[in-house]
């Protein structure tokens, strides 16, 4: 009996300090409460100023995007320096893509990617402009070369691409906009890790580089002009203008248009596509990727049809067809393959640039009856990538690519004659007549390594250019042909530096 009550009052007792404790606790909470309650609402408050917000609930929104940053070391055998470029063969650029489901099957959706579009890019700087200003005649009405923006090189912002599209996993993909269109990087398939320092396209790595005679003496071509020819005219200063001229073969890749273009659904490894728009522009395209046998697998094949000259020139007076007489037609293809099991891969690329045109950089020695013949490239890499030192792969690469006829067919001219198109400076004499052969070559290795860890690339590489150009008699330009003084030095480089994704 009385232990019972004993019992009792011990139960009493500890409800009774149980209660105490929770109300001191209470009380504490209350006040910590209060503080706490502010500092999230502080960083809370933070957050919001700092993210990335939407304007509704319907759409996803994403950002990604990279950052690609160099040292390039070049040497043209008489004047050599270091800049600090942003690589182009996967320049810097951020996206801002989004989407919604319309039902289980249909899903729409928009893509928006910026990028710099000047600005110490490794395709634009050259010996006398570390900026990469040339090619723009000076920016916002800074100088000619170098300082075009506000006297301290700083870049343009670029609109790349702004689309929205339909996709349907059984009637595949309608998109209309600023978009890549059916060929791109059609002709730079590659499964390794190579592309982000490396890849079939010779105007983006020092393509806005100035060819040199034996001499010393630069010449108002660039090594990138010299796949597929010069997009100005010689009163136009160095680096021609925008494709479809020189940099529909240099940065073949590149294809973007407002336009329209539709893409199948995948089938059996197979995809095919098509665009239209800019006027006249038409491309269409397939790309097959797979496994057999233990070999990972891709391809791609693509045709273009230009007809529609860009930039638009504006003709003030009688019409005299100067707005419709570029007619230029591109085949494309690459491939690579891959063993899984060792790494070791090879790839290649093959493209053919015809012009069928009247304007003078489509015929040969302004010659209206007589086209210049077709620009070919072929480019091939092979090596191993395997992830050795448990932080990504790594990747080891040789590479070899040539362009055949890329300025065959056009005047040359000495200073102070008239006709002339290209090739004017190219020394004390000069050069004269018609190009009757030209090529060039490049060979490069290099290593890249990922770090999975932080989504970066770091790399090292070396490539070397060399040119020859043989010039004829011209029936447009008085005198003998003479050949280039000392023929043309090579050129190479030294790019090490690191992309981070993000």
């Amino acid at each position: 009996m009385n232990g019972g009550s004993i019992r009792a009052a011990s139960h009493g007792a500890i409800l009774a300090l149980a209660g105490l404790l929770l109300n001191v606790g209470s009380a504490q909470a209350a006040d910590l409460g209060g503080n706490c309650c502010a500092d999230l609402e502080e960083r809370v408050a933070e957050l919001e100023a700092t993210t990335v917000r939407k304007g509704n609930r319907r759409v996803s929104l994403t950002l990604s995007g990279q950052v690609n940053r160099s040292l390039m070391y070049w040497n043209d055998d008489f004047q050599d320096d270091v800049y600090s470029v942003d690589n182009a063969i996967a320049n810097s650029r951020f996206r801002m893509t989004g989407n919604a489901k319309l039902s289980a099957d249909i899903t729409v959706g928009f893509y928006t990617e910026f990028s710099l579009a000047i600005g110490a890019r490794s395709h634009q700087v050259n010996q006398i402009d570390d900026d990469g200003f040339t090619g723009s005649g000076g920016i916002l009405g800074g100088a000619a070369l170098g300082d075009g923006i506000g006297g301290a090189g700083d870049s343009v912002l670029d609109f790349n691409q702004a689309n929205w599209y339909i996709s349907s996993e059984h009637w595949g993909r309608l998109t209309v906009g600023r978009l890549a269109s059916a060929t791109a990087g059609i002709g730079v398939i590659d499964l390794s890790n190579t592309g982000v320092v490396a890849n079939s396209q010779p105007f983006l790595w020092g393509g806005g580089f100035l060819l040199r005679n034996g001499l010393g003496s630069l010449a108002a071509l660039t090594w990138g002009q010299m796949c597929g020819g010069p997009g100005s005219s010689a009163t136009a200063a160095f680096v021609g203008n925008a494709g479809p001229y020189s940099t529909d073969c240099g940065i073949h890749a590149l294809t973007r248009r407002d336009a329209v273009m539709y893409a199948t659904p995948t089938w059996h490894g197979f995809t095919f596509s098509g665009s239209f728009g800019e006027d006249d522009f038409w491309d269409v395209a397939g790309r097959y990727a797979g496994e057999w046998h233990g070999f990972r697998v891709a391809a791609g094949l693509g045709y273009r049809w230009f007809e529609d000259r860009e930039p638009d020139i504006l003709v003030i007076g009688p019409p005299d067809r100067r707005l419709d007489d570029t007619h230029r037609r591109q085949w494309l293809s690459s491939a690579s393959l891959m063993h899984i099991a060792t790494g070791l891969f090879v790839s290649g690329t093959w493209m053919q640039y015809e012009y069928h045109g009247t304007n003078p950089h489509e015929i040969f020695d302004l010659d209206p009856n007589r086209n210049r013949p077709d620009t070919t490239l072929w480019w091939v890499d092979a090596g191993i990538e395997k992830n050795w030192f448990g932080i990504g792969a790594t990747t080891f690469y040789g590479e070899y690519g040539r362009v055949e006829d890329g300025v065959t067919g056009l005047v040359a001219a000495a200073p102070g004659t008239t006709g002339g198109l290209i090739l004017s400076g190219l020394g004390p004499v000069g050069a004269r007549g018609v190009v009757a052969d030209s090529e060039m070559t490049w060979w490069g290795v290099g290593a890249v390594q990922k770090v999975d860890a932080a989504a970066m690339d770091l790399y090292l590489a070396y490539r070397q250019y060399t040119a020859d150009i043989r010039m004829g008699a011209s029936a447009n330009v008085a005198g003998s042909p003479v050949q280039i003084p000392g023929g043309l030095e090579d050129i190479w480089y030294i790019q090490a530096g690191a992309r981070i994704q993000f």
